[in-house]
């Protein structure tokens, strides 16, 4: 493990730059923690692409059949009004049941979207927690989404 600092800028104003320091922590390796830590199946999409033809679209999020535990996740928009998924969050109990996967939808609600040339971008944000795994964080997935109007 590497750990380091991370200098940002909170405030500048004329010629002075005021900054607050972060540490951080760089994990390094294949095994993260080197645990049965949270891991969250999302098939199919690793990016959704919509058009004025594809407004709405699915994808399932999964527990992997072979860890014992539950998961539960969460879903955001990016702080976008324009992209509505469903449900936001919800629990997967572990092993192969129908509680196991949860389907999600998303919506574009083109009334939110004036015509531009470029196209609306934004982050599908899903973290996955295992509710009994201490000591360890949640993990992230990211799911880019563009909007051509």
């Amino acid at each position: 493990m590497n750990e380091a600092t991370l200098s940002v800028a909170t405030e500048a104003s004329n010629n002075s730059i005021k900054r607050a320091t972060i540490g951080i922590a760089l994990h390094v390796g294949l095994d993260f923690y080197g645990d049965d830590g949270p891991h969250c199946i999302i098939d199919p999409q690793n990016r959704l692409d919509f058009n004025a033809k594809m407004l709405e679209a699915t994808f399932n999020i999964s527990s992997e059949e072979d860890k014992p535990k539950v998961v539960e996740f969460t879903v955001g928009n990016g702080g976008e009004s324009w992209l509505i998924p469903h449900p936001t969050q919800a629990t997967l109990q572990p092993g192969n049941l129908p509680t196991s996967s949860q389907q999600i939808s998303l919506k574009v609600d083109v009334d939110a979207l004036q015509p531009r040339p470029e196209p609306y971008k934004t982050d599908l944000i899903i973290t996955c927690t295992y509710t009994n795994n201490p000591g360890h964080g949640p993990r992230l997935f990211v799911v880019p989404i563009t909007v051509t109007v």
